[in-house]
């Protein structure tokens, strides 16, 4: 925002498109994130026996009774909430089901199906990430750390 700011010199917004700007951009973040925790909590409460499994995990390394809160340099030591945290983000994906659209830059061809450059692409992808069972162990292979494997979550 300081940097638009910085640059529009030439008052191209007024102040009140200003604090529209700031608005969205504060909403967009932060529903994001309210749906990831609200699913988060929701999938607690669904799979009661992934929290108890957690729990312990963060009690033997945060102590028991949150004498100290998990910090990232935990992570390695914590694969339950790790995989619990990818678990939720698979189940109920923070983003449009149909994710975003992208338009091909070559002809491409997909099984018998030829697209033309320039056609827009778009996929339903809770369908591609909503298995039928909720199975957050699948996330503890140290392989899927790496974004180009495993699952996009």
């Amino acid at each position: 925002m300081t940097d638009l700011m910085d640059k529009n010199q030439n008052s191209e917004f007024t102040e009140e498109e200003y604090y529209f700007i700031s608005g969205f951009l504060i909403e967009a973040g932060s529903d994001t994130t309210r749906i990831s925790i609200s699913m988060a909590l929701a999938g607690a409460r669904a799979f009661p026996e992934w929290v108890e499994r957690t729990q312990k995990q963060l009690d033997s390394v945060c102590g028991s009774q949150a004498k100290r809160l998990p910090e990232f340099s935990d992570m390695d030591s914590l694969p339950l909430a790790k995989a619990a945290i990818k678990e939720s983000l698979r189940w109920k994906p923070a983003f449009s089901a149909t994710g975003l659209s992208h338009a091909l830059i070559k002809d491409d061809t997909f099984e018998s199906f030829t697209f033309r450059a320039g056609t827009a692409v778009t996929f339903n992808s809770w369908v591609i990430s909503h298995l039928d069972y909720e199975d957050p162990e699948r996330f503890l292979d140290q392989d899927l750390d790496t974004p180009t494997k495993g699952y996009p979550s």
